[in-house]
C-alpha cells in the first residue's frame, strides 16, 4: 500500500481496530472502540479524526460539494493547510510562495 512505502521505520502507528491493512513490520499499536479503549498510552486516532472532521467541515462549509474529480486536489489542500496549522499567516504565505515555480521572464 502506498501509505505503507511513505513511512519511515521509526514511525509509530497508531489505528482503530478493524484496519484493513496489517503492520506487523512496523511499530504499532491499535486501539478499540468497540471496548470504549480510545487511548492507550501513546496509541490513539484524535489526530486523523480532526483532520478528517476539518476536511468535512471544510466541505460543508466552503465548498458545499466535492466532485469525485476534485477530491484530491481538496484533500491535498486541506492537508497542507493542516500540517502548517501551527505556522503563522506570515509562514504559511511564505512556504507557498516557495513551493511556486519561479518563472522566467525577459524583456525585450
Amino acid at each position: 500500500m502506498a501509505i505503507l512505502q511513505s513511512l519511515g521505520r521509526e514511525t509509530h502507528f497508531s489505528a482503530a481496530e478493524g484496519v484493513p491493512y496489517r503492520l506487523s513490520e512496523y511499530p504499532h499499536g491499535i486501539v478499540r472502540h468497540s471496548a470504549k479503549e480510545y487511548v492507550l498510552g501513546n496509541t490513539h486516532t484524535q489526530i486523523i479524526d480532526g483532520y478528517w472532521s476539518q476536511i468535512k467541515r471544510q466541505i460543508v462549509g466552503t465548498h458545499h460539494w466535492v466532485s469525485k474529480k476534485h477530491l484530491g486536489r481538496c484533500v491535498a489542500g486541506s492537508s497542507w493547510r493542516y500540517n502548517r496549522r501551527r505556522t503563522g499567516e506570515g509562514g504559511r504565505v511564505n512556504d507557498l510562495m516557495a513551493s511556486l515555480p519561479v518563472a522566467s521572464h525577459t524583456r525585450r
